[in-house]
């Protein structure tokens, strides 16, 4: 009989951002563009009232962003597209794109196609392991996401329809280890994909 698991966490976080804007220029292409900096470390981590294996853990994170979108035929036509970059410490360094297409063909009346991808790196007690499960490998999971959305607002009456599609890849799960070392590893293997629709609308 394994005892209960009490994990014991404590962390702190810290940071700044410099973000620049400009809302109007002779491209008609307005645009965000900005750097990020982030300090997040583990003050304190127990398990079953021992020393956990991401005490003391720090992570050190900068960003670069950049986003804008450009308007075209009298904004019946807007173009959206942008990425985000984040340099890890501790883990693989990652290019987060993002694009659209919002077409307009009658007043209240607009058709979107949007892609979005994000991710997420190894926890602090993922990098780590413990004592019989080897650390990830510090690649992150990533999904991403398409999306068709169609919106009509009148006066009164709004109605919207969106079909979507996400990706999930690379996802970090506990199992046996291939390679030398530990019996287990937190590994980049898990995969899932799912499809929806979803439509509403008020009168």
């Amino acid at each position: 009989h394994s005892p209960a698991l009490d994990v014991e966490t404590s962390e702190a976080h810290a940071g700044g951002s410099l973000i620049m804007h400009q809302a109007e220029n002779a491209f008609a292409t307005p645009w965000t563009a900005g750097y990020e900096f982030g300090l997040r470390g583990v003050t304190e981590g127990r398990q079953n009232s021992a020393v956990g294996t991401d005490d003391g853990y720090t992570r050190r994170i900068h960003s670069l962003l950049l986003q804008a979108h450009t308007e075209l035929l009298g904004d019946t036509l807007r173009l959206l597209y942008g990425a985000r970059y984040d340099a890890y410490s501790d883990a693989d360094n990652h290019l987060s794109p993002r694009a659209g297409l919002i077409v307009k063909p009658a007043p209240g009346c607009a058709v979107k196609l949007l892609y979005g991808n994000a991710f997420r790196p190894p926890t602090s007690s993922e990098a780590r392991g413990s004592a019989t499960i080897e650390p990830a490998a510090g690649r992150p999971e990533t999904l991403d996401t398409w999306e068709l959305a169609f919106v009509g607002q009148g006066e009164r009456h709004r109605a919207y329809a969106v079909l979507f599609t996400t990706t999930w890849r690379d996802a970090i799960v506990g199992g046996k280890n291939p390679g030398p070392g530990k019996p287990l590893a937190y590994l980049n293997v898990g995969e899932s994909r799912s499809r929806g629709a979803e439509a509403g609308g008020t009168l």
